[in-house]
């Protein structure tokens, strides 16, 4: 049968087709009678799916399932009572070999361009002045394992920019929303803020693998992006000739401190203009990104969606809603007419 889409999963479609399954775990209802539990990944995204004990009993190879296993289900799309989201209630399913898979059909992917990506980067270390900053982000970015490795990587496994090209696609948002701060307020080094948008997260190219599925890596789970990237760039630093030390300090601050509080993940708290005012751009695309993609797993009809632990609450969505899932990017003013006048708001 024709292969199943996640996108475009709808209640009560049938759902055919080969999926990676990210997670994988068996539980029990209150009546104690077991159950397995499964999220279904592929290049589109990504949904929850369940298959019941009497099934289980039908498969006897569902028991042996484990996240970063590929499988051919069958089943039905219906919404769960409590989270009112589409899942996939399963019928049968077979663990498949995954030589003859290609990973690419599975892993959901950043839906910008990433050619379009790569030239807003460069356009953004076009905006460095500081010359040893711009050497070490020309070092860096043509380094042919780092270069790659960046513009592939996810930017988190689950709340925000959670698909391949998740790096580049935050990085770049967070340094263009560096360049506007820079052109609000004065006194900002544009020079330091922008590299350290650009950097700031470095470390997840190497906290995460994303070969087979997206999951952190052992040197992740045991150092965490922010040491990761603190060390990565200090040792990229090494062979720059002049690079001033009090340059190298501000920025190794910025990594350390972007996620604002230890309880967050942070080495220290932001103490500088340009560590404040990333710590901020990185947190509002962060959430911006988190809430879109929340929104896109739920129909339009749905209005709140369940308890978001990234929000720390329940979301409202709306109804009838369009599906923005990009910032609309501001377009030129046109020049006024001589003799008009722009002194007024209206």
């Amino acid at each position: 049968m024709e292969k199943t889409f996640v996108k475009d999963i709808k209640e009560s479609d049938g759902v055919n087709g080969v999926f990676l399954i990210d997670s994988a775990h068996q539980r029990f209802t209150k009546a104690n009678k077991a159950y397995l539990k499964l999220v279904l990944v592929d290049k589109s995204g990504q949904i929850e799916s369940v298959m019941w004990e009497e099934t289980m009993e039908k498969n006897p190879q569902s028991r042996d399932i484990k996240a970063g296993d590929f499988a051919d289900i069958s089943g039905q799309a219906a919404v769960n009572r409590y989270s009112k989201q589409v899942e996939v209630v399963l019928n049968q399913i077979h663990k498949i070999n995954e030589d003859e898979l290609n990973i690419l059909d599975f892993l959901p992917c950043t839906e910008r361009d990433i050619d379009q990506l790569k030239g807003e980067l460069r356009e953004l270390v076009a905006q460095v002045d500081d010359k040893h900053l711009k050497k070490l982000l020309d070092k860096i970015f043509n380094d042919p394992e780092l270069g790659k490795a960046y513009c592939l990587a996810p930017a988190a496994k689950n709340y925000h920019h959670a698909y391949l090209g998740g790096l580049l696609e935050h990085s770049v948002s967070v340094a263009q929303l560096a360049v506007m701060m820079c052109d609000h307020y004065s006194g900002i080094d544009k020079s330091l803020l922008i590299a350290g948008a650009l950097l700031h997260d470095i470390g997840k190219i190497y906290e995460f693998n994303y070969t087979t599925r997206i999951d952190y890596s052992t040197q992740g789970r045991l150092k965490g992006h922010i040491v990761i990237g603190d060390q990565l760039v200090a040792g990229m630093v090494v062979g720059i000739s002049g690079f001033p030390d009090e340059t190298k300090v501000h920025l190794s601050h910025l990594i350390l401190s972007h996620q604002g509080e230890p309880e967050y993940g942070a080495a220290v708290k932001p103490k500088t203009k340009e560590a404040v005012i990333l710590n901020i751009i990185d947190n509002a695309d962060a959430k911006v990104n988190g809430w879109l993609q929340i929104a896109k797993r739920y129909g339009d009809e749905v209005e709140w969606t369940d308890y978001q632990s990234m929000f720390g609450d329940f979301l409202y969505l709306g109804l009838g809603r369009n599906g923005v899932t990009e910032p609309a990017r501001p377009q030129p003013r046109e020049k006024a007419p001589a003799g008009d006048t722009e002194d007024t708001l209206f």
